[in-house]
């Protein structure tokens, strides 16, 4: 299956087209209810195949959850601690924006209710907590007041996310990016 530690062309077609179909049961009904008979008629592939890639579909969404999570962070990771924090967030921002833009079907899925789990929310908001919170260390506000601004532009983020993604993602990442910075650092004060 592994040539030079990579992976084999039909191991990885096989891995993309189970994804692929799971995703799409997953964005129309919840996780409780998929089946891995579903998922490999989806897919056409036998439950031999399935099951020589993942145990269940659980194992399926926890891969797919930790590639997305590794992609991200590696997208975003360069932009973290550069300039200042607003510049630091607004590069973020919009690095983390294209990424979600350029996968709008996976995030948007990940990021609804049918996977009965807010886990993945959740670890998107601790890695970027950690890496805001550390960027504000040293500055006006104490380590305690960096996390609660944290927590409250993490969760307002991940609503207009999830918002940006069910209308279409019609705004540009970049326009959308500039929103959220000031959202962030000027709050409801109207900007230009």
């Amino acid at each position: 299956m592994e040539l030079n530690g990579r992976l084999d062309r039909r191991v990885r077609y096989t891995r993309m087209v189970i994804r692929e179909s799971f995703i799409g049961l997953l964005a129309r009904k919840p996780m409780s209810k998929i089946t891995v008979k579903e998922i490999c008629a989806a897919a056409d592939v036998n439950r031999a195949t399935f099951y020589a890639h993942y145990a269940d579909q659980y194992a399926l969404l926890g891969a797919i959850e930790a590639d997305v999570l590794r992609a991200l962070n590696e997208y975003v990771r360069d932009e973290i601690y550069r300039g200042e924090p607003g510049e630091i967030t607004l590069a973020m921002f919009r690095k983390m924006l294209t990424y979600i833009f350029e996968n709008a079907d996976v995030i948007k899925t990940l990021l609804n209710t049918n996977t009965e789990d807010l886990n993945f929310q959740h670890i998107i908001i601790q890695m970027f907590g950690e890496q805001f919170v550390a960027a504000r260390q040293g500055g006006a506000v104490s380590a305690e007041q960096a996390e609660f601004i944290f927590r409250f532009v993490a969760f307002g983020a991940i609503g207009v996310i999830r918002c940006w993604l069910d209308t279409g993602c019609r705004q540009p990442p970049a326009e959308l990016a500039e929103l959220l910075q000031n959202l962030t650092f000027q709050g409801m004060i109207p900007y230009k």
